[in-house]
């Protein structure tokens, strides 16, 4: 493979990454197209979607299916310092680094039982948005396409709320949902 390749093949990588971690999809296209420009890439087209990434690039076209998405800002970040120094020329390694279990589990009883009194939930209320919102991100998906993964969260988030409030006397499910509901809104997780 030749340096123009190998540089697009980067550039794709990035930006499936960054898609893949909750980047919106006109960042991702202009990340790509920055670091082929600083490599002197001379006509470039990037066409991105949710589920794939095109890039061509002096007549090479590659394309990279995306098939996750865990939203994560801080592989965001941390890939946006890697495309800076690819365009500077200076370098940089990349290692990927997830958020360990219960640090994301503590995060979702934080976000969806805070959503939840934020709406006007009680305590109660709050603590089971945040049961529902362990059970939500511990649950297995089989469901490929993000569309259909979080309507059935949404979904089932509802029906548990629902079941909750018949066990638990004096719980509002609406409260809850919302505070659970706020785990699959973009941008907020």
């Amino acid at each position: 493979m030749d340096f123009d390749k190998d540089i697009q093949y980067i550039a794709l990588e990035i930006g499936a990454k960054m898609i893949e971690n909750g980047a919106e999809i006109c960042r991702a296209e202009d990340t790509v197209k920055r670091i082929l420009r600083a490599k002197g890439v001379q006509k470039i087209e990037v066409f991105c979607l949710s589920s794939v990434i095109l890039v061509s690039a002096d007549g090479k076209v590659m394309l990279s299916r995306i098939r996750k998405n865990d939203p994560c800002l801080s592989e965001i970040d941390r890939l946006n310092a890697l495309s800076r120094a690819l365009c500077e020329g200076k370098e940089f390694t990349y290692r990927e680094q997830r958020y360990p279990l219960p640090v994301k589990l503590v995060s979702v009883v934080l976000g969806t039982g805070s959503f939840c009194l934020f709406f006007g939930g009680s305590l109660y209320d709050a603590l089971l948005a945040g049961l529902i919102g362990i059970l939500l991100t511990l649950l297995p998906h089989i469901i490929s396409t993000q569309f259909a993964k979080t309507l059935f969260d949404a979904a089932l988030a509802g029906c548990l709320s629902f079941l909750f409030s018949f066990v638990v006397p004096h719980t509002h499910p609406d409260k809850m949902m919302l505070g659970t509901i706020m785990l699959l809104v973009p941008g907020l997780t």
